[in-house]
């Protein structure tokens, strides 16, 4: 049986050149291996945020749906169950180490299918009901062209649905513990360009507006989006290592040597610590729910 299983044939993806190599890169590298070992716990903290941009979307019984970015395969476990047996889910992501989780976690699906490609140049076949995203839109490197490529993937009458991040200081859940690591490693608060790609750069709702007005989707609606972040229910300890494996902190936190590391894992705890609730750790997450057809 192949990857894409009864989702709609495409044409074969070569690994896609180009300007999102760096994003590439990095989910290929130590970032995928990272969500690899701890997807349960990163599934668990961010599914609320996930179940809202699917209920945005509002998947059928008997539709064809693009999960952007599934990473491990979550998002598509829940898409397999709108859309039914009539229905196909194509999960599509340039990391291989979390396709290769998705894989695993979706064999028992057969109206699931997975694809190692960059979705703003894979050339699909215009066939599909909706295109969905948790957290996967934000990285492109040029996101007005992605969309426009993205929206030839639709049939007549498609539509677009994604939650993506709202600013850096509206999201305590990884401002609070990057605040802490910056205060030790002596690096600057990133990055200098709010618009550049990473989990952030759809903070600007009016930007994200006009990159789909501009790539042709129409109908745009763009609301905010509050809850919790779930960091940790076994203590601060649990809560510094989920800071220490997502976001900006992660990356920050990759590049330093032994002892600065150290440091910054005492300064985060110190942070956190004053708003655990018992064993508990969950601060607030802020996304726009965005749809568009």
């Amino acid at each position: 049986m192949s990857d894409q299983r009864q989702a709609p044939p495409q044409s074969p993806s070569p690994h896609a050149s180009g300007e999102n190599r760096e994003q590439r890169d990095y989910w290929n590298g130590a970032a995928g291996e990272r969500w690899v070992r701890h997807q349960a716990t990163l599934d668990r903290g961010l599914a609320a945020f996930g179940l809202a941009a699917i209920e945005r979307l509002a998947p059928r019984a008997g539709e064809r749906v693009i999960d952007v970015g599934c990473g491990a395969g979550a998002t598509l476990i829940e898409l397999s169950s709108r859309v039914g047996s009539a229905g196909a889910v194509l999960g599509v992501d340039v990391s291989h180490p979390l396709l290769e989780l998705a894989r695993t976690r979706t064999r028992a699906l057969p109206n699931v299918g997975v694809l190692e490609a960059d979705a703003s140049e894979h050339t699909f076949t215009a066939s599909y009901d909706a295109i969905f995203s948790r957290f996967g839109v934000m990285f492109f490197a040029d996101p007005r062209r992605a969309f426009q490529h993205l929206k030839g993937a639709l049939a007549t009458g498609g539509r677009l649905a994604f939650a993506c991040w709202q600013p850096l200081a509206d999201n305590p859940w990884c401002a609070v513990p990057l605040a802490a690591a910056l205060k030790v490693s002596g690096e600057r608060p990133p990055p200098a360009d709010p618009h550049a790609p990473g989990p952030f750069a759809f903070g600007d709702r009016e930007r994200v507006r006009r990159i789909l007005l501009d790539a042709g989707f129409g109908h745009v609606s763009i609301d905010p989006f509050r809850a919790a972040v779930l960091m940790s229910d076994e203590g601060v300890d649990a809560g510094v290592d989920f800071s220490l494996r997502v976001g900006p902190v992660a990356r920050l936190y990759a590049d330093l040597d032994e002892p600065t590391r150290d440091a910054v894992v005492r300064e985060v705890r110190q942070a956190l610590a004053p708003v655990m609730t018992g064993n508990t750790l969950a601060l607030d997450g802020n996304v726009w729910l965005v749809s568009a057809r």
